[in-house]
């Protein structure tokens, strides 16, 4: 990976912390049903959800292909 590359993705990961601040309320006094409500029906947290799950797939996948690639030698 180019020096550049890693920067600019430090960076970004560094700053994302501040724009998941961005929206108002951050609910401390709101009960657990509440909290999982808004999780549910925010697009900001379903979004995130959403890129987990891909991230978390495509690991998986590569995981099977490496797995499968191994099994055949």
């Amino acid at each position: 990976m180019p020096r550049s590359t890693l920067v600019l993705a430090t960076a970004a990961l560094l700053l994302s912390p501040a724009v998941a601040l961005a929206h108002p309320g951050h609910h401390e006094d709101a009960g657990l049903l509440d909290n999982l409500r808004h999780l549910a029906t925010q697009p900001d947290h379903l979004l995130a959800a959403g890129a987990l799950l891909l991230i978390a797939l495509a690991g998986g996948g590569v995981r099977l292909v490496r797995a499968r690639v191994r099994a055949r030698r």
